[in-house]
């Protein structure tokens, strides 16, 4: 049975170096209140069941140690 999905892979490199537009909608987010992010989350069926400390997360990328943010405006972040 073919695929139906499109898989593309990037290395931590190509994704800094990246010029694509971000999707995030980061003011929206930063409006939300704890309880709403909370029901977001509970709400999505991939992360329902998900239990992460996001109270200890910081910037960078898994697998890099020292690794510097995408962008400022765009962080990622790992839960440590």
């Amino acid at each position: 049975m073919p695929k139906s999905e499109h898989i593309v892979r990037y290395s931590a490199e190509e994704m800094r170096m990246s010029k694509l537009p971000s999707r995030s909608d980061w003011e929206r987010a930063t409006r939300m209140t704890e309880e709403e992010i909370e029901a977001a989350i509970a709400s999505d069926p991939d992360e329902r069941d998900m239990v992460v400390d996001w109270s200890k997360a910081q910037p960078g990328i898994p697998g890099l140690s020292g690794a510097k943010t995408r962008s400022p405006a765009e962080p990622f972040c790992v839960p440590r």
